[in-house]
């Protein structure tokens, strides 16, 4: 056996992994410096969004290069439970595709696939004066608003709008919401669709630099003249949206993803995922 020629071949061999090796390092490097928080590219996309007509009046500043996407699933409801909490099991149930109907009286009470709730109450037997007396009305009826914000309160023509969203780590996670409206006091409706965290995922996404998400605000003339008050971190969930499902109450847990909520002087929101 030529040793010598079997010598070259495996120092050539070992060149070869050696440039491959550090085409990789290079390759992943360079990638990496794609999700890199950068002044100038900050001011540039501040500066182009201020040409379209969009005003930045929040701080954006840089956030942790990864994190763990959260495993998530929406709130199952009973409707027995719901039931006895909010009509002492005096409702009527009934039940069609999917969909429960409990009656008592003025009020009623929509259960869609086990996960989405809409309560409607039209009488005035239910009076609620501040938000202290609103989260224990909600504990009381045995809806958890633990972790959670109140990130919308409104009043529009004797109309009060009270809104909360479920958080992860002081994160919020969209879209998860408990909405009551309220007629001068007078509870009207409650709406909840409830996510509960199961954990993290093991793998890391990267989250890219918060003002790229101002760039997908040039897709749409309706933001023109409004006013930037805030662009958060969120973790966001919906399937729907996301094109894995055509309804988000049939969806059995999946994965809240690293997104963008950027919050208008207006109050109006717009979220922007990471992928």
């Amino acid at each position: 056996m030529d040793y010598e020629k079997v010598k070259q071949n495996i120092i050539i061999i070992l060149v070869f992994l050696n440039i491959i090796l550090i085409s990789i390092l290079l390759y992943d490097r360079s990638n990496r410096n794609l999700y890199a928080y950068k002044e100038e590219y900050k001011d540039e996309a501040i500066r182009r969004v201020e040409d379209f007509g969009i005003k930045v009046n929040a701080e954006i500043k840089p956030q942790e290069k990864s994190v763990k996407p959260l495993i998530v699933k929406y709130e199952e409801l009973d409707q027995d439970i719901i039931n006895e909490k909010f009509f002492n099991k005096n409702g009527k149930i009934s039940e069609d595709d999917g969909i429960v109907t409990i009656e008592n009286g003025n009020e009623q009470i929509t259960i869609i696939n086990r996960r989405r709730m809409l309560y409607e109450n039209f009488s005035d037997n239910k009076k609620l004066g501040s938000l202290k007396e609103i989260k224990e009305f909600l504990e009381e009826i045995g809806l958890d608003i633990d972790k959670s914000v109140l990130i919308r309160y409104e009043e529009n023509d004797g109309l009060t709008t009270y809104e909360f969203t479920k958080t992860y780590k002081d994160r919020l996670i969209e879209t998860s919401y408990t909405t009551l409206t309220l007629e001068d006091g007078h509870l009207r409706t409650i709406d909840r669709l409830w996510v509960e965290v199961l954990g993290e995922d093991n793998r890391r996404q990267v989250v890219e630099p918060p003002y790229k998400a101002l760039y997908y605000l040039l897709n749409n003339d309706a933001h023109k003249g409004k006013t930037i008050d805030d662009v958060s971190f969120s973790y966001y969930f919906n399937p729907e949206e996301q094109g894995l499902l055509e309804d988000n109450t049939k969806a059995a847990r999946g994965y809240a993803i690293p997104a963008w909520r950027i919050m208008f002087s207006t109050g109006e929101t717009v979220l922007v995922d990471n992928y």
